[in-house]
């Protein structure tokens, strides 16, 4: 339908850069959220345990026991 229509084919070309750019960084966002979420569970601290969490979660909720 364009063939030959200069205007058209620019524009055709231009949502189509737009659309890889944007593809390109949800891709880079995707990345850096993995990467992240990984260096976190490599370097996180130990939870507490079971117990210990629920005898504090006792002594918070009831202080005259």
């Amino acid at each position: 339908m364009s063939n030959g229509d200069k205007i058209q084919s620019e524009n055709y070309l231009q949502h189509a850069d737009h659309f890889t750019r944007l593809q390109a960084e949800k891709e880079n966002i995707k990345k850096s959220e993995t990467s992240n979420v990984a260096s976190n569970n490599i370097y996180s601290k130990p939870e507490k345990s079971d117990e210990s969490s629920e005898k504090k979660n006792q002594k918070e909720n009831n202080p005259e026991s």
